[in-house]
């Protein structure tokens, strides 16, 4: 829990930062320029998840299965990675060059391609396989924090707009130089290129259902940006700003579930159900208050934080966090499929919904726009999570969803107060704060009155408060 806690805990300030960072630039460069940023984001992440995403979950179970070997994988895998990533920044580089977009546009995309060599060196992987999450942690908050210092100081409006990559680009560096430094000091380096090689074999299915994935999440914000121009990409990506915060959590949870899983899967089905249905209440209980809050604050979250320029934006922002919503409980699943070695059938059901999501978007996109876009990705990701469920329920992992509903219906109780606040009449800043600080009260009180409190966190909230939800559990009996 520990672990957990400290790349968690790492994870939100790191991306509390980058969102500070976020909100400054939408404001500055204004929709058009920030639309450059999304669209060179989106464009460049497709090349580099080949040489990143899929390393992360395999390297870290082959680290969690022989700790041993960690150092030895961790260089071997990375020599790899660095020759995948030349090849891959030749090949982004040449598809900006083609592309029909300003020249600012292409020299966007052909910076934050650097990216790829930075993630490259990233050997977070190593670290949160052996569960030592505290460094990662640190990293990210360090490098995230370099990347607001240096926006801060050179952005000022929209002809700074190429500082923003580039500032993204020195965040990721720093964060991955730090982390490997560390990592080298451990003891001696050996050099075995067969390993590496074989992560990279082993990453096959994981890294073309993460390039799936990544299709959910970005194809709608590129085929915008082609069918809608940089405005309304701009506004568009405003709202997943936000939606990447959560997703980020999400994600963090998800990897520091990702050994114990591992571990339990030597076990069989029924210890794999009880370490997923773990990570599925905590990803709940934390996940579903700030998807519903969300939704309900739509329209003034975005005013207070983006402008009332990104306001257009509110109807596409709630349905995708209905989307995200849906990640929450289908990134604990991903582990199941890692630990049970079904990474294939996995990729086929991404792939699934990633086609539907473009045939969606296709569709949709010119008719609805920004909302039709919005749609397909949450039709995209709630099929992902119905077929996900139902395959390892039939591998005899049957998860338990008891804590699922119990998050939804607390979050639904949180939700209806806050709902009553008129924001619009105490005002954008104040009104928004109010909702929040109400949210937050009226969750905590719903969550300790109807036993919400995920087990995993029990013995951190403290005696007082493990002591009460105790004695609410059915079947407790207090000591004599």
């Amino acid at each position: 829990m520990q672990s957990l806690l400290a790349l968690s805990g790492g994870e939100v300030v790191a991306r509390a930062i980058g969102f500070i960072a976020t909100a400054y630039l939408a404001r500055s460069l204004g929709p058009a320029a920030f639309g450059i940023v999304g669209f060179a984001y989106a464009l460049a992440g497709y090349f580099s998840l080949t040489i990143h995403q899929g390393f992360l979950d395999i390297g870290s179970r082959a680290v969690a299965r022989e700790p041993g070997k960690a150092l030895r994988l961790a260089v071997s895998g990375t020599v790899v990675r660095l020759v995948l990533a030349l090849g891959l920044f030749i090949a982004l580089t040449a598809t900006a060059w083609i592309l029909d977009k300003p020249l600012t546009v292409k020299l966007a995309v052909m910076i934050m391609g650097l990216s790829t060599f930075a993630l490259a060196l990233d050997t977070s992987w190593v670290y949160k396989g052996l569960e030592r999450n505290r460094l990662v942690g640190l990293a990210l908050v360090i490098g995230q924090g370099l990347y607001l210092l240096v926006v801060l100081t050179a952005v000022h409006g929209p002809a700074d707009v190429l500082f923003v990559p580039s500032a993204m680009v020195l965040g990721e560096f720093s964060a991955a130089l730090l982390l490997g430094f560390f990592l080298l000091r451990a003891g001696r380096v050996r050099f075995h290129i067969k390993d590496g090689l074989e992560l990279l074999k082993a990453s096959g299915f994981p890294t073309l259902g993460i390039i799936f994935r990544s299709l959910i999440f970005t194809f709608d914000v590129v085929l915008i940006g082609l069918l809608m121009g940089s405005s309304a990409v701009g506004v568009y990506s405003a709202s997943y700003r936000i939606v990447f915060l959560l997703l980020a959590i999400s994600i963090a949870i998800k990897a520091a579930y990702l050994p114990s899983v591992t571990r339990a899967a030597e076990s069989g089905p029924a210890q794999v159900a009880t370490a997923a249905s773990r990570s599925v209440e905590l990803s709940s209980a934390i996940g579903f208050p700030a998807v519903i809050g969300g939704i309900v604050l739509a329209t003034p979250l975005l005013n207070a934080v983006f402008g009332s320029d990104y306001v257009e934006g509110a109807r596409a922002f709630q349905v995708l966090l209905l989307s995200i919503g849906f990640v929450f409980l289908s990134e604990p699943l991903h582990n199941v499929f890692v630990a049970c070695n079904k990474l294939k059938q996995e990729t086929a059901i991404i792939g699934t919904a990633a086609g539907l999501n473009i045939l969606l978007n296709i569709v949709l996109i010119p008719r609805f726009g920004m909302v039709g876009a919005a749609i397909a990705t949450a039709a995209a990701e709630g099929l992902l999570l119905v077929v996900g469920l139902t395959y390892i329920y039939r591998l005899g992992v049957k998860i338990s969803l008891v804590p699922l509903f119990r998050a939804v219906l607390l979050a639904g109780l949180m939700g209806l107060p806050v709902a009553l606040v008129d924001t619009d009449g105490l005002g954008t800043y104040v009104g928004l704060i109010a909702s929040v600080a109400l949210g937050v009260g009226a969750y905590a009180a719903v969550v300790v009155i109807f036993r919400g409190v995920p087990k995993d966190l029990e013995p951190m909230l403290g005696p007082t408060l493990n002591k009460i939800t105790h004695k609410l559990r059915p079947g407790s009996v207090s000591a004599p």
